[in-house]
């Protein structure tokens, strides 16, 4: 997802303002940062909401047509580059579904951070 998707995904949502995703883009250009990281640092979006827009993303059957769970995991900044390398790496060795194992690590582990 681009910004613009991210911020009118929100928007539809009645989680932030017009306003607050004017300052919320302009911040993330800023700081360097992806909109997702932005809209969190800002505290207009929880954790919480960042899966719940995954989720949505991922219902429609065309989606997985043309994004792997790794690509939207970025998208929405639920993990970093360095960390998908290292779960498909060990998806690779191990040859198993880690990805589906890691998502729900790092989801927990975003849940628990934002908890404190």
């Amino acid at each position: 997802m681009n910004r613009v998707e991210v911020g009118d995904y929100f928007l539809r949502k009645n989680k932030i303002t017009n306003l607050q995703l004017e300052y919320a883009l302009s911040f993330a250009r800023e700081k360097n940062i992806k909109i997702t990281e932005s809209l969190l640092e800002l505290e207009y979006i929880t954790h919480k909401d960042l899966i719940d827009m995954l989720l949505d993303r991922l219902k429609p059957q065309e989606f997985w047509k043309r994004k792997k769970l790794g690509e939207v995991l970025l998208d929405v900044g639920l993990v970093t580059e360095e960390q998908l390398q290292h779960a498909l790496e060990v998806q690779r060795i191990k040859k198993s579904e880690l990805v589906r194992f890691f998502l729900t690590l790092v989801m927990l582990q975003k849940i628990r951070l934002q908890k404190h």
